[in-house]
């Protein structure tokens, strides 16, 4: 009787440990992946515009759908706060922008619903975001919204949708998306 109750009470502590390894572990070592395959095509603290059609090592947003336009980056917010300047054209069916910690954890969400829907093709908003380390601070100033991270490094996302991209129209509405996702930057603030 002793002997099963010392192998279940191992079993379980191994079990416990493994979990707790592998639970803290992985959001590690996939942000490790995700930021070395980001700064393999683009600096760190710089928003890569992607395409959602490509295949391979030159798509680094995993499982991306391909009816979105996503642009990525991998920040450090170590030494000085971003100011983010993001684009969003209110006629396109969706458009978000995600901050992820460096564990995965989606900490921060702006979507089409945070802001005033636009009729016009041609009205673009630009959101101006500031985002500070976990021990960073940051005055607004103006229209600015500041985020602060939980991690110094971590990533960011935005993606827009193409609701029909193989139509006349949506072959027409990706080559204007293109250009509004290019107006979207980001700077580091002195």
């Amino acid at each position: 009787m002793k002997t099963w109750k010392t192998r279940i009470s191992v079993t379980l502590i191994l079990a416990a440990a493994v979990h707790f390894i592998v639970v803290l572990a992985i959001p590690h070592v996939i942000s490790g992946e995700l930021e070395r395959g980001i700064l393999e095509t683009a600096r760190i603290n710089t928003l890569r515009h992607d395409n959602p059609r490509s295949h391979g090592p030159e798509n680094r947003i995993p499982q991306s759908n391909p009816d979105f336009l996503p642009s990525i980056l991998a920040y450090d917010v170590s030494e000085k706060p971003l100011r983010f300047h993001l684009a969003w054209p209110g006629y396109v069916p969706y458009w978000s922008f995600s901050l992820f910690a460096s564990n995965i954890d989606n900490y921060y969400v702006l979507n089409y619903r945070d802001i005033d829907k636009r009729e016009s093709v041609y009205d673009i908003t630009e959101v101006k975001l500031v985002l500070v380390g976990p021990q960073g601070s940051y005055q607004a100033k103006d229209d600015e919204v500041v985020v602060t991270s939980p991690t110094n490094k971590g990533f960011g996302l935005i993606r827009m949708i193409v609701s029909d991209r193989y139509s006349e129209r949506g072959l027409k509405e990706v080559k204007e998306l293109k250009k509004v996702q290019l107006m979207s930057y980001v700077e580091p603030i002195p």
